[in-house]
């Protein structure tokens, strides 16, 4: 169908590109993508072709999307006459209904009024950028403020799902200049088309060329707005995320450094359990394993004295908690026990030698005494 009607027409190949940018998509691929502003001159006849993406909000699912239009037109100076194909994602597009009422409404005057189609198209869906950018605003200003007002101490789990939506709206303002860039080239160059338009031979092209010239610097003007919001919007949320991570960052070093001085004072009750284990164990051992009575009735004065065994206890209970704690610190200190291992190697391969060297003396000795 849509190659029948290239022929028919006779349609330069920049429709087929037209058409090339509709097409299901299932990520988000050529997503700020337009077909610039292309023109082709044959004698009186002019070729435009030119895409432009706008928001548009899905009221079924009460979200926003972004959406593209594609126009071809095609027009013959001398005879007044206009070929117009407008290529939408949806049947029942905003600028499709509107171009619909108007050449019901107004068919006479659109023979000679080159520019209503373009004029149409952004006046329909132009607007929708400040609705758009407004919307994502909502969405980032309680994000913004929660950001700066929240103390260290204060942060929980939802700001690190804040650092995902802080992403997305990032990414989104991003767009929103780019794609308003090529919407304010292709207002350029439908304003050098007017220009050219107002010198004709017709005088209501002409005054309709100038009109259209108007409207579109309107445009162009409203373009730049828009776009000038959205760097700002794109600034400030890239700004709040790095104080969010910043934030983040800081409120992990804060519990990094609680747990450092919980472990700390756990590795002083670990001490302080070790320490006292050490020097109760060795006096328990000693006193269970030699079953002394360090204490006698004196019957004579009725009083309780210390015999003389614990001077033994005492000097058991000391060496062997001297050992205890001295075996202890080698073990911790494992530079001094690689140097002990190392002196106890090396004290086994001089033995190990002098028994070799002895026994070859040996051995030499009696076979001189059987000479």
């Amino acid at each position: 169908m849509f190659d029948l009607l290239v022929k028919t027409f006779d349609l330069q190949s920049s429709v087929w590109d037209l058409a090339s940018c509709f097409y299901a998509r299932d990520s988000d691929v050529e997503d700020v993508f337009c077909i610039p502003f292309t023109e082709y001159r044959d004698g009186p006849v002019r070729e435009v072709t030119y895409t432009i993406r706008y928001p548009e909000y899905k009221a079924a699912e009460g979200k926003w999307a972004i959406r593209q239009t594609g126009v071809y037109h095609k027009f013959n100076a001398e005879t007044c006459q206009n070929l117009f194909i407008l290529l939408n994602p949806v049947p029942s597009s905003e600028a499709h209904q509107r171009a619909e009422r108007l050449m019901l409404a107004h068919e006479q005057d659109l023979a000679e009024d080159v520019f209503w189609l373009h004029r149409e198209l952004f006046q329909a869906y132009l607007p929708a950028w400040r609705f758009y950018s407004s919307y994502l605003e909502q969405l980032f200003i309680p994000i913004a403020n929660n950001a700066v007002a929240t103390f260290i101490e204060e942060l929980s789990d939802t700001e690190y799902i804040h650092l995902t939506e802080l992403a997305y709206l990032e990414n989104r303002f991003l767009q929103i200049p780019t794609i308003l860039t090529a919407s304010k080239e292709v207002l350029e160059d439908l304003i050098s088309f007017c220009n050219d338009q107002c010198h004709g031979k017709n005088k209501r092209v002409s005054s309709y060329a100038r009109a259209s010239s108007f409207q579109f610097r309107q445009y162009h003007r409203r373009c730049k707005a828009f776009a000038r919001v959205a760097d700002y919007l794109q600034q400030r949320a890239q700004k709040i995320n790095q104080l969010l991570a910043n934030t983040l960052s800081f409120r992990e070093q804060l519990d990094a450094k609680s747990q450092n001085a919980i472990m700390l004072r756990l590795n002083r009750s670990a001490v302080f359990i070790t320490t006292l284990t050490l020097l109760y164990l060795p006096p328990s051992f000693v006193a269970t394993f030699f079953g002394m009575n360090f204490f006698d009735l004196d019957k004579d004065n009725d009083r309780i004295v210390g015999t003389s065994m614990i001077w033994i206890y005492v000097l058991c209970s000391t060496a062997l908690t001297a050992g205890t704690f001295l075996i202890y610190h080698l073990l911790l200190d494992t530079t001094r026990l690689g140097q002990l291992r190392q002196k106890f190697t090396t004290l086994k391969k001089l033995r190990q030698k002098r028994a070799v060297i002895k026994s070859n003396s040996s051995g030499t000795e009696l076979e001189l005494s059987k000479v």
